[in-house]
């Protein structure tokens, strides 16, 4: 991922519900519900209760401060109860085509650059979140308020939080060459394993950290673009789970 496409990022569509870029609210909101993992729904979406992708969906699908507001409403409940009972009449496969779909959701919302940590502080570990450390960064160092830093796209507030702790020698962004090398050790590692008939390393690689600290998704092709030809096969219809009926929020 590039810094283009946390400023720019692509739109998504679940069960006909066109969703906002994830913000920082929204992970924090979703957080406190206790449905924020995207690997929660990749590895089992029918595991899952139907009621948390709606009400992730009525979250993300609005700003930060209406989601907020409208989570305390009798209406909101009831809209809910409503969308459950419809979502549960489609077929299973489209049910967890949409969980599959709202975790790449989440995992792309998630997106930040990679980078390494330096030893500046003797690699002392941070008691607070990361979603605190980010707004209140946002605040001290961007100059923006609560309200305004919640409603900062998540990706875009890693990007910036990462740029500036990068100026104060707290970090440094992985290079392409950088990645090469990490790349060289992973293979050497594998066949180094592979040749004592041992189990290949699943993390054989120098200490990097993904500041979101979010698994990725297997179903990362499924992400559609902000622009497009708009062109698709029946089949991929069929099993589209936008073209199934649209639950439009109150």
């Amino acid at each position: 991922m590039i810094y283009t496409e946390a400023l720019w990022p692509d739109r998504w569509t679940i069960l006909g519900v066109q969703l906002q870029p994830l913000r920082l609210g929204h992970a924090l909101l979703l957080q406190r519900l206790g449905i924020s993992e995207p690997s929660a729904f990749s590895l089992q979406p029918s595991a899952f209760p139907l009621g948390d992708l709606l009400l992730g969906l009525y979250i993300c699908s609005r700003s930060v401060a209406r989601a907020g507001a409208g989570l305390q409403r009798t209406s909101t409940r009831r809209w809910l109860a409503l969308r459950a009972w419809a979502v549960r009449l489609l077929p299973a496969r489209i049910r967890a085509l949409a969980l599959a779909r709202y975790a790449q959701y989440l995992a792309a919302g998630w997106q930040g650059p990679r980078v390494w940590l330096t030893q500046k502080d003797g690699g002392r570990p941070r008691g607070a979140e990361l979603l605190q450390i980010l707004t209140v960064s946002l605040m001290a160092n961007l100059g923006l308020d609560r309200a305004a830093a919640l409603e900062t796209p998540l990706s875009l507030a890693l990007w910036d939080c990462c740029a500036f702790w990068e100026s104060e020698a707290a970090l440094e962004f992985l290079s392409e060459d950088d990645e090469e090398l990490i790349a060289e050790a992973k293979r050497i590692a594998a066949e180094e394993f592979a040749k004592k008939d041992g189990p290949a390393p699943g993390s054989a690689q120098p200490p990097i950290v993904q500041p979101s600290q979010a698994p990725a998704t297997q179903h990362q092709q499924g992400q559609e673009p902000t622009a497009g030809n708009g062109h698709r096969s029946k089949s991929a219809e069929q099993q589209d789970p936008d073209h199934a009926p649209k639950l439009n929020p109150p």
